[in-house]
């Protein structure tokens, strides 16, 4: 218990254990895979004098996080292309040309740095 977002990645991408259960962050954060998955900030304030006390006071009425309104959602969303899946709709443009000797075909160098 207790482990902050980073340390359970961590965790599982070590090794360590599968999944991780969260009980605190929860509460304040009843959102809290989209803001893992976006990372969004969370929100640490849990009111501890109302957390477990019958009604939604403290427990069930902390808000969601609120995307500013400057984000570009659609440039984020994933897009499927015939048999080509992309997880978002930003790519770069092939300006590597340059740096490729003819035939012009990607290196080393490129697919390290690019990948």
């Amino acid at each position: 218990g207790g482990f902050s977002l980073e340390e359970a990645d961590e965790g599982i991408r070590l090794g360590k254990f599968d999944f991780v259960a969260f009980g605190q962050l929860f509460i304040s954060n009843p959102d809290l895979v989209e803001r893992a998955k976006n990372g969004y900030q969370l929100n640490r304030n849990i009111d501890w004098g109302t957390a477990f006390y019958g009604d939604s006071k403290g427990y069930t009425d902390y808000v969601k996080y609120q995307v500013p309104k400057n984000v570009l959602s659609e440039l984020i969303k994933p897009v499927k292309l015939n048999d080509l899946f992309l997880p978002n709709r930003i790519t770069m443009s092939a300006m590597d040309r340059v740096r490729t000797p003819a035939p012009y075909i990607p290196t080393e160098l490129n697919a390290k740095y690019y990948a």
